[in-house]
């Protein structure tokens, strides 16, 4: 999996967040448990999603975080910091990041979390909660290469980014309609 941020953006949701980075907080979908589901697609058609999971960097020493990811769509800023996964994996994590994960780790267990900011984290609602998925269990895409007519290309394109994403959804929803009802056709 690749990640992609913006290293402003990190360094204030680092004071927001008791130190958590991103790089910390990508850790989250290496958790076998985790849990993760759309939050909410924006007005220029990028989505959003909730992950939650453990995050541990030291033995004995987990905090269960949760990230809100932003899809990455070409209208993001250039110079955006890109790492995968095997790159966050072999990191070396500074004393720093040790002392964020081992302070919210403490907290949570104390079950005291005041400290941190939730505004831009608005409460999850009972039914997102509900369609939380097992990231492990969620498929990975295959790359497939197909051919469309102009027009059909023209039309997803008219919809704003995503436009590859738009296809897998609507065939998603098409094919769950199509298990609903019982046709096989």
């Amino acid at each position: 999996m690749r990640y992609e941020w913006d290293e402003r953006k990190n360094r204030q949701n680092q004071s927001k967040h008791g130190g958590i980075s991103f790089e910390l907080a990508t850790l989250v979908f290496e958790d076998e448990d985790c849990l993760i589901g759309l939050d909410r697609v924006d007005q220029i058609g990028e989505q959003s999603w909730h992950a939650i999971g453990a995050v541990s960097i030291e033995p004995g020493k987990a905090a269960v975080l949760l990230v809100v990811q932003k899809s990455s769509e070409s209208s993001q800023p250039a110079g955006l910091k890109t790492v995968n996964s095997v790159d966050i994996k072999g990191r070396v994590w500074t004393e720093q990041e040790r002392l964020a994960l081992r302070r919210a780790s403490q907290a949570q267990q104390a079950g005291e979390e005041s400290d941190l900011e939730f505004s831009e984290i608005p409460r999850l609602t009972e039914d997102q909660l509900s369609s939380l998925v097992r990231l492990r269990g969620v498929k990975r895409k295959v790359a497939v290469s197909v051919r469309l007519d102009p027009q059909v290309l023209d039309w997803l394109r008219s919809k704003g980014q995503g436009h590859l994403t738009r296809i897998n959804d609507i065939l998603t929803n098409l094919m769950e309609a199509e298990r609903r009802t019982g046709s096989d056709r």
